[in-house]
C-alpha cells in the first residue's frame, strides 16, 4: 500500500534542499550568506539583494516592516575577495553584518533609527561569534589592530 504521508515528507524535504535551504538552518533565520542573490532571512523580516553593479558588490537591505528604510552598501569588489553577509535579530531590531576584504561594516535597523557602523575595531568587538568564526585568522588579527 502507498503511504502518502512518507511521500509528502520526502517531497517537502527535497523541495527545501532544491531551493538552497538547508534542513539544519538556524531557527532564527540567521545564517552566513556568501552567494549573490535575493534572500528573505529572519523569517521574512528582512529583504536582502546581493549583486554586482559597475564593478562593485552591492548589498541592498530592506526591513519588511519599513520598506522606506532601504540601505544599499556598494563597495569596490576585488576579484576573488572574501565577502560575507550575516543578518541577525538584536534586542532593539535587526543588524546586518557585511564583510568585504578588508572591512567589516554593520547596518543597524531599530524603530528609532537606521545606522551604519564601521569599519573600526569596535565593530569587530560587537560582531556575533558566527561572523568572527567565518573570517580568516589574518583578517581577525588585522581588524583587531584598527
Amino acid at each position: 500500500m502507498f503511504d502518502w504521508k512518507v511521500t509528502l515528507v520526502a517531497l517537502i524535504a527535497f523541495s527545501g534542499i532544491c531551493n538552497g535551504q538547508s534542513p539544519k538552518s538556524d531557527p532564527k533565520g540567521e545564517e552566513i550568506l556568501t552567494k549573490l542573490g535575493e534572500y528573505k532571512p529572519l523569517d521574512g523580516k528582512l529583504s536582502l539583494k546581493i549583486s554586482t553593479k559597475d564593478g562593485k558588490l552591492a548589498v541592498a537591505t530592506t526591513p519588511s516592516a519599513t520598506p522606506w528604510q532601504t540601505v544599499t552598501l556598494c563597495l569596490p569588489n576585488k576579484k576573488e575577495a572574501l565577502w560575507l553577509v550575516f543578518p541577525e535579530v538584536t534586542a532593539d531590531g535587526m543588524k546586518v553584518w557585511f564583510f568585504l576584504e578588508p572591512d567589516l561594516v554593520a547596518v543597524e535597523f531599530t524603530e528609532q533609527r537606521t545606522g551604519i557602523h564601521g569599519p573600526t575595531a569596535s565593530v569587530l568587538k560587537e560582531a556575533p561569534k558566527a561572523v568572527i568564526d567565518a573570517l580568516p585568522k589574518e583578517v581577525r588579527e588585522r581588524l583587531k589592530g584598527k
